[in-house]
């Protein structure tokens, strides 16, 4: 089922929703209604992405990815949130998701979103747990960054901005491409990128107007400039 995205949602009519949208982006659908039926489903098949609501009858999903992460499952996943605000997203990629969407979705963006994190999945980079590359330090069993380790506290589209940079040093990666890689579209809002780019950068960076580790390649897009990940 290496080609099956398991949702977990209770809401029959989500359920069917959300199958359509894995159906028309080329992948089959496994649909689990109720967080011991996902467990049930994990244990006995192997799933390209995992769709996970965080609101369920029996449990919650943050609950649910806690317990999947205990058991070594790498799986990657996608939450799924009716919640405002990305406290609950953030606390979700603590515990090792890959991405959220919110509800009502837009289909084409969630479309867009589960390839680019299948196709983040698939490449493999680094051993173990933990990636380096020059003074940061990923941790992925709970996607905690480090610089000189001292914790960078990111919001969650500076979190899947930062791993995709130190994951690649030395990779320019275009705007459609980071757009693509984080919103789920290749529709290119440069001002949004942007806006993500220097708050990253203030971050990370000891003069954010003078980076020294990401850079704009100009006329191409962005680049992380650092030793190979170990």
């Amino acid at each position: 089922m290496d080609n099956t995205i398991l949702i977990v949602d209770d809401d029959p009519a989500i359920g069917k929703l959300l199958s359509r949208v894995a159906l028309t982006n080329g992948f089959k659908a496994d649909i689990a209604g109720s967080g011991e039926e996902m467990l049930q489903k994990v244990r006995m098949n192997t799933y390209a992405l995992i769709l996970l609501d965080l609101n369920l009858g029996d449990t919650d999903g943050l609950s649910l990815l806690k317990r999947l992460r205990a058991k070594g499952d790498s799986t990657p996943v996608i939450i799924e949130s009716g919640r405002d605000g990305e406290d609950d997203a953030i606390e979700g990629l603590n515990l090792g998701a890959q991405d959220y969407v919110t509800k009502p979705f837009n289909a084409v963006l969630l479309g867009g979103k589960m390839k680019a994190t299948i196709r983040r999945a698939s490449i493999k980079s680094g051993n173990g747990e933990t990636i380096k590359c020059g003074p940061f330090l990923l941790d992925r069993s709970n996607m905690r960054f480090y610089k000189n380790a001292d914790e960078l506290f990111l919001s969650a589209k500076e979190l899947i901005l930062l791993q995709i940079f130190i994951t690649h040093p030395g990779k320019i990666y275009s705007k459609s491409e980071l757009y693509e890689a984080v919103w789920g579209d290749e529709v290119v809002n440069d001002m949004s990128l942007i806006v993500y780019i220097n708050h990253l950068r203030s971050k990370i960076e000891e003069n954010p107007k003078k980076p020294q580790y990401l850079k704009t390649a100009w006329g191409l897009g962005y680049v992380f400039e650092g030793e190979s990940p170990i």
